[in-house]
């Protein structure tokens, strides 16, 4: 593995695991890059620098997943495609639409082979135009 990818819920500990994480990368010459919707990124970032916890080994990629390709926001941000990755994608689906995350879930399909995905899945409860319960 040379990159590690992560995309987590606005959870306190998905703002607090960067750094830790960002550490044990970098001492084993791996990059971070954390993914998420760009107003939820910013008080992560914020919470970090206010915390006064050290993230420069983390590139963060604010991204849509319902508006625009994940893998293009990273590569924008200097993710090598051609590198194996990890990709952990943890507490996103409930928040995304329908038709994202069948597409998200075919452009990791699609990159090479080396790559390796964990999904932490939370339950997805939505309410249609028509229930008036």
């Amino acid at each position: 593995m040379k990159a590690f990818v992560f995309s987590s819920s606005a959870s306190a500990r998905g703002a607090a695991e960067p750094p830790n994480l960002a550490a044990r990368a970098s001492e084993a010459g791996l990059r971070i890059f954390e993914v998420d919707e760009p107003p939820t990124q910013q008080v992560k970032v914020e919470a970090l620098r206010a915390a006064g916890v050290e993230r420069s080994n983390v590139t963060f990629a604010p991204t849509d997943f319902n508006q625009q390709s994940w893998l293009e926001s990273l590569v924008e941000h200097g993710f090598d495609p051609e590198v194996p990755a990890f990709i952990l994608w943890e507490g996103v689906t409930m928040y995304l639409d329908d038709a994202a995350i069948p597409k998200t879930l075919a452009e990791v399909a699609g990159r090479r082979s080396g790559d390796w995905l964990l999904q932490a899945a939370n339950g997805r409860t939505r309410r249609s135009a028509h229930d008036h319960s």
